[in-house]
């Protein structure tokens, strides 16, 4: 998703804008730390809310727990740990190219 603002330049002082991005972490890294799926969708919601027009997600994991293995991407690892991520993921990811029209519209001033 790319943020539409970016070639305006009004209400900025002349200045061009850049989309705002953000990264969401899809695994914990830390031994023993998990991130569920809730709090995937969680995080590209607020993000949104708060003006990010580019979501990324860091699907590498370096822990290696039964509840959190290490992995090198949730999204395409098949174990079960993962199912639920990836599931939230693609769910979201629908919903948000879907509602991608107001998202890149001009916000209220």
């Amino acid at each position: 998703m790319t943020n539409l603002r970016t070639a305006s330049s009004a209400g900025n002082n002349g200045n061009p804008r850049s989309a705002l991005g953000i990264v969401v972490e899809l695994g914990g890294q830390a031994t023993g730390s998990t991130i569920n799926a809730n709090q995937v969708e969680g995080a590209v919601w607020s993000t949104l809310i708060h003006e990010a027009r580019v979501v990324a997600y860091f699907s590498h994991v370096f822990s290696d727990t039964a509840a959190n293995p290490s992995t090198t991407d949730v999204l395409n690892d098949t174990r079960p740990a993962y199912q639920s991520t990836r599931d939230r993921v693609e769910a979201v990811n629908a919903q948000v190219q879907s509602l991608a029209r107001v998202l890149n519209t001009q916000s209220y001033v």
